[in-house]
Formats: structure tokens, C-alpha cells, sequence
């Protein structure tokens, strides 16, 4: 964020909002990247989560 800063005070507005743009899209591809491995391994693993709900769940 401060290259941007620097960026806007040298009167360079659109190579500052390139920069900030870029950094905005990079950070929602990691984020779309981090959710990949999660959302793919959860259907095979789903029954062993329910089976440790059910195990610590208390009758009454």
C-alpha cells in the first residue's frame, strides 16, 4: 500500500490505481486458492466430522 501512496504523490494517479488494482485481484486469487484443497476434500472426510459430533454429543 505505501508503493501506491508514493505513486500518488508523484502525480501519477492511474500507475497508482494499476498498482492497487493488481494488489486487490492478487489477494482474491489467493483467497480462491486457499478455498480449493478445503472445498474438495471435505465430501471425502464429511463422515468422520459427523461421526465425532455425534461421539461427543450428550443424551439426556
Amino acid at each position: 500500500m505505501a508503493s501506491a501512496e508514493i505513486m500518488q504523490s508523484s502525480g501519477n494517479a492511474t500507475a497508482a490505481s494499476a498498482a492497487a488494482q493488481s494488489t486487490i485481484q492478487i489477494r482474491y486469487v489467493c483467497i480462491v486458492l486457499s478455498m480449493v484443497p478445503i472445498v474438495c476434500l471435505t465430501p471425502f472426510i464429511q463422515k468422520y466430522l459427523v461421526k465425532g459430533t455425534m461421539l461427543g454429543a450428550v443424551k439426556g
